[in-house]
């Protein structure tokens, strides 16, 4: 039997295609073993614009910054994760992959009355109320990652074990200020700050004299390996307390490679803990009888109340969980590898099964452009940790070697998104065949 020229290529293309397409997916790879590192870093806030401070004299009007305010206040908000991994594709129907890497992320609100207490002062008859919030979380992650076809569905799980470091769960401390029509100043402060952590922080901030008692007279040497073996102790013992959870995706391909679509989620499994906490709670109120405030200018001092609790320590387990999150998600590639168009939708819950759980919405919506698969530029918008952001990414990718680059603008608020308020660099080098 005999093939003639065309049949051989028409095979050959088959075979070579094959793999790509028995493993067609969302999420595409460019290399069947890939060894990568990807980092990124962001920084914003939902007020100052770029503008407002690359100008040749900056002048700060606080009345001015007043107005700007939206009723919520100030928000500054930071992001950082670093991720490593190596992933392989056998036989275009099942990739193994390993990961690991770290991730944080954090906020800080001052509300609308500070400033509003800053800008225009405290006169007779007038009152302020106002809230401060902050949030911190730190985590390193390892994990696998497994992807395989069954039945026309691309399924992918990724159980991932996760060590928390530092958290600071959602936190609100409250201000206010009123003086009556007959000069009576009364301000009152309420906070109770937690901060839990996976080393002592006795240790780090505490007074350390029972410490200092039991190694007074000992030899320096002998301090200094004992306290090494502490910090590794320390170190197995917070690697040791980590929490399990399992990231899958389920997609099908409506038209091949055209149009892909499907469903994503981060289930909690087992809760991380933090062995040891310091907490230290605030009450205090400032006040003066009948005409007080007159005083108060006259330079007297006003009456004071100020309970301030001692600082607490505990290494009592406190239990966590990374965001819980659920959406949908898809792909349409009309001229294949040529463009595509990206999307997600779906929903995260931060401090899952805790008091201070909070929900909120995400999506994204990315529009990428390849030339050859060799070169590539990606423009697009997201919003995720409650955060917007406009992303323009580039590609170099010589099959061997890829390297990915990306900035974005970024803010807690819609349109100082588009401002300048905040940035983020991305950065991505991926090596394999």
């Amino acid at each position: 039997m005999t093939m003639n020229l065309k049949s051989i290529s028409t095979f050959a293309a088959i075979a070579l295609l094959a793999p790509v397409f028995a493993f067609s997916e969302i999420h595409e790879y460019n290399r069947r073993i890939e060894f990568g590192i990807e980092a990124e870093a962001g920084f914003s806030n939902n007020v100052v614009s770029a503008s407002d401070v690359l100008v040749k004299e900056l002048v700060i009007d606080l009345q001015e910054f007043d107005d700007k305010l939206p009723r919520h206040g100030l928000t500054t908000e930071f992001m950082l994760e670093e991720n490593n991994y190596f992933n392989m594709d056998i036989n275009g129907k099942f990739r193994l992959g390993f990961f690991a890497g770290a991730s944080g992320s954090g906020y800080l609100n001052l509300g609308k009355g500070i400033f509003d207490f800053l800008a225009k002062g405290l006169e007779v008859g007038d009152s302020y109320e106002a809230t401060m919030n902050i949030y911190t979380d730190l985590y390193l992650n390892a994990g696998a990652s497994f992807r395989t076809n069954i039945g026309g569905l691309g399924i992918t799980v990724k159980p991932t074990y996760f060590v928390p470091l530092v958290y600071i769960p959602n936190t609100k401390a409250s201000f206010s200020w009123d003086t009556s029509s007959s000069g009576k100043l009364q301000a009152k402060a309420k906070a109770n700050l937690s901060v839990y952590s996976a080393v002592n922080l006795e240790k780090l901030f505490g007074d350390g004299d029972e410490e200092d008692d039991e190694t007074e007279g000992g030899n320096e040497g002998d301090d200094e390996d004992e306290s090494g073996l502490q910090i590794k102790e320390e170190i197995m013992n917070a690697l040791s307390r980590g929490g399990v959870d399992l990231t899958f995706g389920v997609e099908y391909p409506f038209i091949g490679r055209v149009l892909e679509a499907g469903i994503y989620g981060r289930i909690p499994l087992i809760p991380g803990k933090l062995d040891y906490s310091m907490s230290k709670e605030i009450n205090a109120s400032v006040y003066t009888s009948e005409n007080g405030l007159i005083d108060v200018i006259n330079g007297n001092s006003p009456e004071t109340e100020m309970d301030v609790g001692d600082t607490t320590y505990s290494d009592e387990p406190y239990k966590l969980h990374r965001p819980l999150k659920f959406g949908f998600e898809g792909v349409y590639r009309p001229h294949g590898d040529t463009f595509l168009v990206y999307s997600m939708l779906g929903f995260a819950l931060r401090s899952p099964f805790s008091s201070s759980v909070k929900m909120y919405p995400e999506y994204a919506l990315t529009g990428t452009a390849k030339f050859y698969n060799f070169l590539g530029l990606t423009l697009g918008m997201k919003y995720t940790d409650m955060v917007f952001s406009n992303q323009l990414n580039f590609m170099i990718n010589t099959h061997i070697f890829e390297l990915d680059t990306g900035v974005a603008l970024r803010s807690p608020h819609f349109f100082r998104s588009f401002t300048g308020a905040g940035a983020s660099v991305y950065v991505a080098l991926k090596f394999g065949i």
